[in-house]
């Protein structure tokens, strides 16, 4: 995982998958994916409509404000 970019504030962070682990942490660093409070994420859940659409508005607003998510 990249320097700066931790999941530590979760408690449900050793659920994240190996390969998305670096993706989830940049989301969280840029307030993106916020998890479901401050201090779980449950990264094996399904997303409902309503988390898809406030997932797909932060991107398009970092997008907007020429934000790289990496």
């Amino acid at each position: 995982m990249t320097a700066g970019r931790s999941l530590t504030g979760y408690t449900d962070a050793n659920q994240v998958s190996a390969y998305a682990k670096e993706a989830i942490a940049s989301l969280a660093q840029h307030s993106i994916m916020k998890g479901i409070s401050t201090t779980k994420l449950f990264p094996q859940k399904n997303c409902s409509v309503e988390q898809s659409v406030l997932f797909a508005v932060g991107l398009s607003h970092d997008a907007e404000a020429g934000l790289r998510v990496k």
